[in-house]
């Protein structure tokens, strides 16, 4: 990563602190018992890549901005939209980790236990995550708002960022519930839930920063989904078969999950009846033995890792196809690279 991402990072980083650290005594205030909320929310936005606030960087750079504390506000915001998502998204897939961590519905859920309260653990630990996710989607508009004066179209995005992240989080919920979903309603859960979330809207919000103008926000789009459907697809080949320490969540999570995605969906349609039953059998199992695991990742090798591998080279080249012929500097060109690299070729 360059000296210009680390500073940005360096900056995005001492603004989730100091946002921290201005809702602590609020909610301690409130009461004690409020005290692991916090930590959890704390623990949470000590990791991650800060790719979002990277990106908007970009978009910023590109529109002609100069980076300043009221930029960086503005875009770590993103940070806490990111965190109400991991939150909600765990409760979702009933991960058990994250992040090297328990989830956050996973530590509550202990917590009940292990303290002696009343009344069901589990529910008790899947409220606390909710009511946690929203608070962080609360103090995400609230930095936000914070970042001073401007314009009503950044506004606009984000209202449109955040409308467009709950649908396709609906829309990764409805095809997880689907007998077998097709790869139209998939592309729709990678656009809508990673695509324009995570790469096309975090750069259109760091462009509104600075001005507003469609045609650039169509540029910025050229390069955004694509590489933002490759950034999901990456993150499906590892939720099979990442390394458990670099993802920070247990290897194979994604079949014990029974996550329907475009690699489970091409593995199902391009092997033989008996394979794709198998696979179909091993989806779901939280007690699948690393003997199943292993076994269903035979069948997604090779019948569908090739093919999604392949695709992820198509739209990476995609990407970097705009970022050749884009009229930019050269340093804000060279940016855009490092992060198609940091997007694709990730091990976490």
């Amino acid at each position: 990563m360059t000296a210009a991402l680390d500073s940005v990072r360096l900056d995005i980083n001492r603004e989730i602190e100091q946002m921290l650290q201005q809702q602590k005594p609020l909610l301690l205030g409130i009461n004690p018992a409020l005290g692991p909320m916090f930590s959890q929310v704390e623990n949470l936005l000590q990791g991650g890549k800060r790719l979002r606030p990277l990106f908007g960087y970009c978009g910023l750079r590109v529109a002609g901005g100069e980076w300043n504390i009221s930029h960086a506000k503005a875009l770590t915001s993103l940070e806490f939209l990111q965190a109400c998502a991991l939150i909600h998204d765990d409760v979702m897939d009933d991960s058990k980790r994250r992040r090297g961590n328990l989830a956050v519905h996973e530590y509550f859920k202990e917590s009940h236990s292990t303290e002696g309260l009343r009344g069901d653990a589990y529910l008790y630990g899947i409220g606390s995550a909710i009511l946690l996710g929203d608070l962080c989607l609360s103090w995400a508009d609230e930095l936000l708002m914070k970042a001073t004066n401007f314009s009503s179209d950044v506004k606009e995005l984000w209202d449109i960022t955040r409308t467009e992240l709950m649908a396709g989080q609906y829309l990764d919920l409805f095809a997880q519930s689907s007998l077998e979903p097709d790869t139209t309603l998939l592309d729709s859960v990678i656009t809508y839930k990673s695509a324009k979330y995570s790469v096309e809207r975090p750069m259109h919000l760091g462009a509104a920063l600075v001005r507003h103008d469609v045609s650039l926000e169509r540029t910025l789009s050229a390069y955004a989904i694509p590489l933002g459907k490759a950034f999901q697809l990456r993150d499906d080949v590892l939720g099979v078969f990442g390394d458990e320490i670099e993802t920070g969540k247990p290897s194979g999570d994604d079949i014990r999950e029974g996550k329907y995605t475009m690699l489970i969906s091409l593995a199902l349609a391009n092997s033989s009846e008996t394979e794709s039953e198998k696979l179909k059998s091993l989806l779901g199992d939280h007690s699948l033995s690393e003997s199943d695991i292993s076994t269903a990742r035979e069948i997604l090798q090779q019948y569908a890792l090739p093919e999604v591998e392949s695709l992820i080279e198509k739209l990476t080249r995609e990407a970097q196809n705009v970022v050749d012929t884009l009229e930019t500097d050269t340093e804000t060109k060279e940016l855009m690279r490092q992060l198609i690299v940091m997007a694709t070729a990730r091990k976490q």
